[in-house]
């Protein structure tokens, strides 16, 4: 009994964060969703051009509404820069929700509907919140429950700044 108690924790547990890691992944494959504003928008239109910080939420995730204010100030914070992108995914939220969660919540950003969750599936969002973090060559490179402080992981210290 005590090995199920201690492993359904550890579940929750990797849940909470995301799936942590940091080491480098491969994309799992290209992607196109339509926005809230109505455009298609494919992952290939930003990899090896772009550092791409993606997000996936869902309207009924209270961490995800906590996590705003970080997303928003990284996302700030690299305001200027031209080769970086913020992509929001909803993950299974109707478009109505998730238009009153960008509303409530502030999001600046390009937002993209996975209505039936078949991309965060294929990234392997086992839990919402989850952030990633492509490079310009095109891998992952963070992988958190939170967004990163910034994205010197992504090109390196210096280039990053």
């Amino acid at each position: 009994m005590k090995r199920f108690i201690l492993a359904g924790s550890l579940f929750f547990c990797i849940l909470a964060v995301g799936g942590a890691g940091t080491a480098e992944e491969e994309i799992p494959g290209d992607f196109t969703l339509a926005s809230l504003d109505g455009k298609t928008v494919s992952l290939h239109d930003y990899l090896h051009q772009k550092i791409i910080v993606i997000n996936f939420w869902a309207a009924w995730c209270d961490a995800c509404e906590e996590e705003m204010p970080l997303l928003l100030n990284l996302k700030n914070k690299y305001a200027s820069r031209k080769n970086v992108v913020f992509l929001g995914i909803n993950a299974g939220d109707s478009e109505r929700s998730a238009q009153k969660f960008v509303e409530k919540t502030g999001y600046s950003y390009e937002i993209l509907l996975d209505h039936n969750k078949s991309v965060a599936r294929k990234f392997r969002v086992l839990g919402i919140p989850q952030t990633l973090v492509i490079s310009r060559e095109g891998k992952i490179v963070y992988r958190q429950g939170r967004p990163p402080e910034d994205l010197r992981i992504a090109e390196g210290a210096e280039s990053a700044r």
